[in-house]
């Protein structure tokens, strides 16, 4: 795939970010467990609600131009970073959050499938207008998206940029 061809590594958080929280009087958590259990159904899964959202890219140490692209449509979420190197990258890029700015439904398929069928539809795109020009050719970006539904999140990436969930 063109898209997300990036260079470089990616850093991974150690350990396991969930913490538990268990009463003094039960070490093993059991009646901890089963109390939050019971007071899940009673009031039923809270969906999450997004309160703010904010944008900020930056060109990094080694480039003088940003390639940096962001489309921002609550409960939809894309960067996307064209590779530096590369020619056409901030045109890459941009033509990758543009796809997702078409989505009129985002409940119109399941949140997984929608942002899979995005992401190959902007990669087929980029691909063919790098295949058709030449002053383009092995234009890319690297793409993460996160689209917010009910209790969950879910992601669509490719390539080196990170997304993180505290």
């Amino acid at each position: 795939d063109l898209v997300g061809r990036g260079s470089g590594g990616q850093r991974h958080l150690e350990g396991d970010a969930r913490a538990e929280r268990r009463c003094i009087s039960d070490p093993c958590g059991a009646e901890h467990a089963r109390n939050r259990s019971a007071r899940a159904e009673n009031r039923g899964a809270m969906a999450l609600r997004i309160e703010d959202s904010a944008v900020r890219t930056d060109t990094g140490r080694q480039r003088n131009a940003n390639e940096d692209s962001v489309f921002t449509r609550a409960p939809l979420f894309v960067v996307a970073d064209g590779m530096g190197g590369a020619q056409a990258g901030e045109v890459a890029s941009r033509m990758a959050v543009e796809a997702f700015d078409r989505i009129e439904d985002e409940q119109a398929a399941p949140p997984e499938e929608l942002l899979r069928h995005t992401a190959q539809e902007a990669n087929r795109e980029i691909f063919d207008l790098a295949q058709g020009d030449t002053s383009r050719s092995g234009m890319g970006t690297t793409l993460t998206a996160a689209l917010v539904h009910g209790t969950e999140i879910s992601f669509g990436h490719v390539g080196d940029s990170r997304a993180y969930v505290f």
